[in-house]
């Protein structure tokens, strides 16, 4: 969705649909019976946290990729009625049944995000561009991670870590190839994390340390803490690096409201290492899930227990907070600071509040319509007038 709540069909990764009869960059007018604004305005309307445009991007994933128990909070059912219109102009009425996801599908998924909506490589304003594209982290359905923790975990004495390890570094020196091949003869270099769905963030840890400037900044998981009113902080676990590119062209991360968990991660280590994130403020929901082994609060007369996200991380570009037990109040006041702002001088936090840009665009039906490509060119012209590029 735009920020207006105009909603464009993006991706259709069930090539086995032959009756879907929707098309990538169909309009859709209304979602059962109700026009498009009104559904994206209401369904985030049902979403606790975060930021309106945050839970409108969340709404849009959801109404095409969710369980059924999330589709009926939205008001949905096991088929969704969509009026949409096409390129040409024609409305025409589609409903789409609820389909489980099973191993292919998530394969044509993540493939499907992964496909670039901007050019490898191309000009504007005599400005050279090059880009780059991750719409997600999901190393279970790459053919190359595959294969080379499958050699690496027949070998004597190998791990499943040390295999998986293996795999990672097989995917990272690929995109190190694919990143130099964009920044090849290009004044910038756009990393595409637009509707990033997250996934494994010790790949994106990798990525992004082959692909940052500088090293990836200090990461901390925040817990509770022993004592009333302390927290526990203990270091993210990083790995050996796999490699680093070769070609160093200015680099530019662009996110929106749907870049999210790993995705924000990825964002967040560029930025402190220096690169220039444009677009819209990431969703929020960075960190995923980790219950630590709690079993889950009791939800009084129902016989059921709730287990929320116990994963808080907080960045540290400055390496100022340590292991192990914090003043939790004087904590929150640090991550606070204006507002939530990333810093590179003291820790911050994405959690709820996204990752703030540092040049905003928010994407309008016609961005999303060619990608935001003719945005994003006007923004890069200028980021080079003003010599920030």
């Amino acid at each position: 969705p735009s920020p207006d709540g105009s909603v464009i069909v993006w991706r259709v990764f069930d090539t086995n649909a032959g009756n879907v009869h929707v098309t990538e960059g169909d309009q859709v007018l209304a979602i059962d019976g109700q026009d498009a604004h009104a559904w994206m305005h209401h369904a985030a309307t049902r979403t606790c946290g975060g930021q309106r445009r945050g839970r409108y991007a969340e709404a849009a994933t959801e109404l095409g990729l969710a369980t059924p128990v999330v589709h009926r909070v939205a008001g949905l059912g096991n088929a969704v009625a969509l009026r949409v219109q096409d390129a040409k102009g024609q409305t025409k009425a589609v409903t789409l049944h609820y389909k489980p996801v099973d191993a292919g599908l998530a394969r044509s998924m993540t493939a499907a995000i992964d496909r670039a909506d901007l050019p490898q490589h191309f000009k504007a304003n005599g400005l050279r561009i090059g880009t780059l594209r991750f719409g997600a982290f999901a190393p279970q359905y790459d053919d190359a991670f595959v294969a080379a923790a499958g050699a690496a975990s027949k070998q004597p004495g190998a791990s499943d870590d040390t295999a998986m390890l293996v795999g990672y570094c097989t995917v990272v020196r690929n995109v190190i190839r694919e990143a130099d091949t964009a920044a090849r003869d290009a004044d910038v270099l756009v990393l595409d994390l637009r509707g990033n769905l997250g996934g494994f963030d010790r790949e994106a840890w990798l990525l992004a340390d082959a692909l940052g400037a500088k090293s990836s900044l200090s990461t901390l998981d925040l817990f509770a803490g022993s004592k009333p009113g302390t927290v526990q902080l203990a270091k993210e676990h990083t790995d050996p690096s796999c490699g680093h590119v070769a070609t160093h062209a200015p680099l530019i991360v662009l996110t929106d409201a749907g870049t999210r968990s790993a995705g924000e991660f990825m964002a967040s280590w560029l930025w402190a290492s220096g690169a220039t994130v444009v677009g819209e403020r990431t969703v929020g929901a960075g960190g995923g899930f980790e219950f630590n082994g709690e079993p889950g609060t009791p939800l009084a007369g129902s016989g059921h227990a709730v287990r929320l996200s116990g994963n808080f991380s907080v960045f540290d570009p400055a390496g100022t907070l340590g292991e192990g037990a914090h003043d939790e109040a004087a904590l929150i006041d640090m991550l606070a600071r204006d507002h939530f702002a990333p810093s590179r001088t003291h820790p911050f936090a994405i959690q709820s509040v996204g990752l703030r840009p540092d040049f905003a665009l928010s994407s309008t039906l016609a961005d999303l319509r060619d990608g935001g490509r003719s945005s994003l060119a006007k923004v890069l012209v200028q980021l080079k007038a003003k010599h920030q590029l």
